[in-house]
């Protein structure tokens, strides 16, 4: 052998045998990895995870916003609390609202704010109402369905007599088109007003 013939076949030949290392490596690095993407996908049940979150998301379609604005009447002396709900249902099928099995809509006054120690507030006695319709408010609104792309505005008003900050909240139990309670028993939006 030539020392010309030694250098090519020394480059040809590595160059095979390194080609030929790389795709064996590549091939291992797939093959593990896809043992490895399996085996975390049966023992952490993922597919019973995913399944869950797309419950939730399939559940989570309903768009609860709450608007509250202080009113004066009269003498200035009574003081009102105006509150809308908007409901929204942003999904494919339709959503039922039971609004009658406890008061939905209900504003509390802040009495005392939580510090790091204890986060809770400290609410006031709760005033409740249902969702009254008619031309003297005398019905209560005991189920709304709410079809795709549907908005609903409920509205409600309340005397406080106090100044100060109040927390609005409302509250319903959703149900899906066959009656089955959804997976958040309790839809719940909340804001929080000052009153002056």
């Amino acid at each position: 052998m030539t020392q010309g013939n030694f250098k090519r076949f020394d480059f040809e030949s590595l160059g095979k045998l390194a080609a030929a290392i790389q795709a064996l490596v590549v091939s291992i690095g797939i093959v593990v990895g896809g043992a490895y993407a399996l085996y975390t996908f049966l023992a952490l049940h993922s597919a019973e995870v995913a399944n869950e979150e797309l419950a939730k998301l399939r559940n989570s379609l309903l768009d609860l916003r709450i608007e509250a604005t202080q009113d004066s009447m009269g003498s200035g002396q009574e003081t009102y609390v105006r509150v809308v709900v908007s409901a929204e249902n942003k999904g494919n099928r339709p959503i039922k609202l039971r609004l009658k099995d406890t008061p939905p809509l209900w504003l509390a006054k802040v009495a005392a704010f939580g510090t790091p120690e204890d986060p809770n507030l400290s609410l006031d006695r709760p005033i409740k109402s249902f969702i009254r319709i008619g031309p003297d408010n005398d019905d209560i609104i005991g189920e709304q369905i709410i079809r795709p792309t549907e908005t609903y505005r409920y509205p409600g008003v309340f005397r406080v007599r106090d100044k100060g900050v109040y927390l609005v909240v409302f509250e319903a139990t959703v149900q899906d088109e066959n009656n089955n309670v959804l997976r958040a028993q309790r839809w719940l939006a909340s804001t929080y007003m000052t009153v002056h």
